[in-house]
């Protein structure tokens, strides 16, 4: 799969996990349609999030997440530094997860053809970890 297609899924799974209320139904048809041929089809995610002004708003963000993880890492307030934990541990593990191509279109395939693609992608963890400083539910 293409570097641009693994963002484009990325960034719009994270968005429906982001989302408060559920999609109309025209946008869940045209998910499902999306769904049918996936492989064929993400370049369609784009115009649909594009049409839709919040969901653009969450998809783009996450895209600039994913082409500058960095500039989202220094985003926030300085946190307090516990000196007993700090030289404890010298590493910190990466909450963010790759998933490999196969597993990242497993789950676009779950939630797109989900009734409600919103809540489908709010119950599946690893949609969460896609996209650093993506916060909690």
């Amino acid at each position: 799969m293409k570097p641009s297609a693994k963002l484009t899924l990325k960034a719009f799974l994270v968005a429906l996990y982001q989302q408060n209320s559920p999609l109309s139904e025209s946008q869940t048809t045209k998910l499902h349609q999306i769904a049918a041929a996936i492989s064929d089809n993400i370049a369609q995610l784009d115009t649909l999030a594009k049409s839709d002004s919040i969901f653009n708003e969450y998809y783009q963000k996450n895209r600039q997440a994913l082409l500058n993880p960095a500039a989202v890492q220094k985003q926030g307030l300085k946190p307090n530094v516990n000196e007993a934990a700090e030289n404890r541990a010298k590493e910190i593990e990466n909450i963010s997860r790759d998933l490999n191509d196969e597993e990242l279109l497993e789950i676009t395939q779950k939630v797109l053809t989900s009734p409600d693609p919103v809540k489908a992608a709010q119950e599946i963890q690893e949609i969460r970890y896609l996209v650093p400083g993506t916060p909690t539910l």
